[in-house]
C-alpha cells in the first residue's frame, strides 16, 4: 500500500489494496483496534481523500503508542516495545500529523503540532526532524 500510494503514486492500485485491507480489518476487529489498525486505517482514509478521518486515526495511533510506552516503561516488556515504537517514532508521527493538518487547511494547528513534536523530542533527547517543515509553515503563515 505504501509503495503503491507514495512511491509509485498509483491511485488505482492503492485503492485496490486499500479495499482489500479494509475488508481484512473488518474481519479482524482486534487488529482494527490496535496501533497497526490505526496505521492502516489512516492510510486508507488518506487514499480516499478523507483528511479529517486520517487525522483522527493518526491522533489515535499516537495516543495508543504513548499509552503503550507508559504502561511498559520500567517493566521487562519495555525493551520489546521500544524496539517497535521508540520515542523517535512518536516524534515522526507528530510531524506527519502536522502535515495532515496543513493539507487539511489548518496551518495554525500544524505549527502547534510541530512545536509539540519539537518539545517532545527535546524532552526525550532525540533529534527533531520537522524543523524545515516548521520553518516553512511559519514563513508562509506571516
Amino acid at each position: 500500500l505504501l509503495e503503491c500510494f507514495y512511491t509509485d503514486e498509483d491511485r488505482v492500485a492503492s485503492k485496490a489494496v486499500a479495499v482489500q485491507l479494509k475488508s481484512l480489518l473488518e474481519a479482524q476487529p482486534e487488529v482494527a483496534e490496535s496501533i497497526r489498525g490505526d496505521e492502516i486505517n489512516l492510510l486508507i482514509a488518506e487514499i480516499d481523500g478523507n483528511l479529517k478521518e486520517a487525522i483522527r486515526y493518526r491522533e489515535s495511533e499516537i495516543r495508543r503508542i504513548l499509552e503503550l510506552q507508559l504502561a511498559t516503561k520500567d517493566t521487562p516488556q519495555w525493551d520489546y516495545v521500544r524496539r517497535r515504537y521508540d520515542f523517535s517514532d512518536v516524534g515522526d508521527r507528530l510531524d506527519l500529523l502536522a502535515i495532515l493538518f496543513d493539507e487539511d487547511g489548518d496551518t495554525e494547528r500544524a505549527i502547534s503540532t510541530l512545536n509539540e513534536s519539537k518539545r517532545f523530542c527535546e524532552s526525550h533527547g532525540i533529534a527533531f526532524d520537522g524543523q524545515d517543515i516548521l520553518d516553512e509553515l511559519q514563513a508562509n503563515a506571516h
